[in-house]
């Protein structure tokens, strides 16, 4: 599982990354990130020493990525495209 200190530096890595200034809910563990026309960006923490990050939209987990705890241009990259294929889709 990742530290603490791991969890919220992903957090707000994943923040920096998608434009938001803090995340909009967190539910045991799990900390979201409101994007474009009803998506979402979810990251929690696995126990593989890695983290989970989920793309929602309608309350429904419509793609899963993974990143290893401390891979922070993966987990920025990640979350920007996820952000990026969000806005597409929209438009």
């Amino acid at each position: 599982m990742p530290t603490i200190m791991q969890l919220v530096a992903a957090v707000r890595l994943v923040g920096a990354s998608v434009g938001a200034s803090e995340a909009i809910y967190c539910f045991e563990g799990r900390f979201a990130f409101q994007l474009d026309a009803g998506w979402w960006l979810v990251i929690s923490p696995d126990s593989a020493q890695r983290f989970k990050i989920e793309a929602c939209r309608g309350g429904r987990v419509l793609a899963t990525m993974w990143c290893l705890a401390g891979d922070d241009a993966r987990l920025a990259e990640l979350a920007s495209s996820a952000a990026k294929e969000a806005a597409a889709l929209v438009a």
